[in-house]
């Protein structure tokens, strides 16, 4: 299932209040995680940059360009710079005012300047600072999703799009939003809630980190991943880790 993260509406590079600024688009590919079927893992990441190409990357850490392996790196090409590290990869765009860093897992960032607040679409959001639209269906200004799976979906790839072709395959979205397993099954949501409870823990592991990052995003989402798992703590432990 493949999905836009992120896409910057400008349809041309612009300088915008001295910051650089242009069309790009990260998308996203999900399928069964290898450690368990009921979970989706990052399985790739696709990367559309107009007058460039568009760059697949894959969790064997191979690049491509239009289907063609890079091997080169640093790889420079109008407004990008590609840079593909054991660790992580990292692109930069437009005078560096876009990064946006994969670590080759399911941890994913992009930092955007505030010049494209209201420029983007996407998984992601808009960036207006409002989260309350967050959940606008694609292609529409008005109408909110009914929940974040429906949103989701309706950011699903075009099937004529190419990012992935390089690994080929694709697959389709269920049209009525999964139940929920917390709430379905109360004893699971118990055991994920103990589990994931360190991250909050006032004495725990991760408290010297609370005052710098908000760990309740991360308690929330580590509860779900692992209700979701059916009781898998790898699914947790991921959450953790990015936190």
């Amino acid at each position: 299932c493949d999905y836009t993260l992120a896409k910057a509406t400008f349809t041309e590079k612009a300088t915008v209040e001295q910051v650089a600024v242009g069309p790009w688009e990260v998308q996203v590919r999900h399928s069964p995680c290898p450690f368990n079927n009921y979970a989706k893992c990052i399985a790739a990441l696709g990367l559309r940059v107009p007058g460039v190409g568009d760059f697949t990357f894959t969790t064997n850490r191979r690049v491509f360009l239009d289907g063609v392996v890079l091997e080169l790196f640093p790889y420079k090409s109008g407004p990008l710079t590609l840079f593909a590290h054991r660790a992580y990869l990292l692109a930069v765009l437009h005078d560096n005012s876009v990064h946006i860093q994969w670590n080759w897992g399911n941890d994913i960032s992009i930092s955007v300047p505030d010049q494209y607040a209201d420029h983007l679409i996407g998984h992601c959001g808009n960036f207006n600072g409002m989260a309350g639209d967050d959940l606008l269906l694609k292609g529409s200004a008005t109408q909110l999703a009914a929940d974040a799976y429906q949103m989701a979906v309706s950011f699903h790839v075009d099937p004529s799009s190419k990012t992935f072709s390089s690994i080929n395959g694709k697959c389709n979205d269920p049209t009525t939003t999964p139940e929920d397993s917390c709430v379905s099954f109360p004893s699971l949501l118990r055991q994920a809630e103990e589990y994931c409870h360190e991250i909050i823990a006032s004495d725990g592991a991760f408290s010297g980190c609370h005052n710098e990052v908000d760990p309740q995003a991360y308690y929330d989402a580590c509860v779900a991943s692992i209700c979701t798992c059916l009781g898998d703590r790898q699914c947790g432990c991921s959450v953790m880790d990015i936190y």
